[in-house]
């Protein structure tokens, strides 16, 4: 390689140098696609006082730990011009490997370890302030599957339990002459039904319970519909009594007036098991995250 070519190369190594200290990296990039080549009088412009740089472009020995160390004297960098041009594209692959060999160490050397502890720096704290978000959400959602939506969907799945055998006592027919039942057995059978019945009564009881207490647990869209079943719950203590009898005329509720109370909606039975069963979903994909995103760093 000719002294004329390392001279070019060294130069645009410096310019390299240059771009990197001050964290440029699109035009490092620029580049590295031509060397910079600039005359002495240009130089000395844009490095001002740097004359053990000088000496060296035109040494054929260059070492680049040496030229990495001068960089950290270099003055301020607000003398840097864009009369620099980039007039010389590397001619040769052996001409390119030799700028490469002087370019890498000198970056490293000089300013991109630096840079690079920044980005790390930033990279970190990125980590942590998702992994603190990830850990916020996840207590958020255990708090809101142990203390309302798991015991919610409970007696709610319960209620449909219960009235699902109750409707199908009541569809058996007690005068069918194949059943021979007698009078007692028949006002058993009324009493299982109304047995079932207060049970309802009862977890709908809890579950106005758990509401009072729990209510901040509770998603916004689903304030609504559990307001509609509390206050059915309600209407039906005050409407009829344990054994099922209205407290107010049945015209009331024949006319239209008025609708009968309903103690249980399978639809949301199926609403909160459905969000139940998201919740812990998602709760069990951010625990395998977290656990994960911990054992990589």
């Amino acid at each position: 390689m000719s002294t004329a070519k390392r001279t070019k190369a060294t130069r645009g190594a410096y310019q390299l140098v240059v771009l990197a200290i001050r964290n440029e990296a699109r035009r490092v990039e620029n580049l590295l696609k031509g060397v910079m080549v600039v005359d002495s009088e240009e130089c000395a412009l844009l490095v001002g006082p740097a004359a053990p740089l000088h000496r060296m472009a035109e040494s054929k020995d260059v070492n680049p730990y040496h030229l990495g160390h001068s960089c950290r004297s270099l003055p301020a960098l607000s003398c840097l011009r864009e009369r620099a041009k980039v007039s010389c594209m590397l001619p040769s692959l052996s001409l390119w490997s030799d700028v490469l060999k002087i370019i890498i160490p000198v970056i490293v050397a000089s300013g991109l370890g630096i840079w690079a502890n920044r980005k790390l720096e930033h990279l970190k704290k990125d980590i942590q302030n998702m992994l603190a978000v990830r850990a916020r959400r996840t207590d958020f959602l255990r708090s809101q599957i142990e203390k309302l939506y798991g015991p919610l969907s409970f007696y709610l799945d319960l209620n449909s339990q219960n009235l699902a055998l109750h409707a199908d006592i009541l569809r058996v027919d007690t005068s069918s002459p194949q059943l021979r039942l007698t009078s007692k057995e028949i006002d058993q059978v009324i009493t299982a039904i109304n047995l079932y019945a207060r049970r309802t009564t009862a977890n709908n009881e809890a579950i106005a319970d758990l509401l009072r207490a729990q209510w901040a647990w509770l998603d916004t869209d689903d304030g609504e519909v559990m307001i509609k079943h509390v206050f059915a719950h309600i209407r039906s203590n005050v409407e009829f009594d344990l054994a099922n009898n209205a407290k107010l005329p049945l015209d009331y509720y024949r006319e239209g007036s008025i609708k009968p109370p309903t103690v249980h909606s399978t639809d949301l039975a199926d609403r909160i098991r459905k969000k139940l069963q998201d919740k812990q979903l998602e709760l069990s994909g951010l625990v395998s995250a977290v656990t994960t995103t911990r054992d990589e760093h």
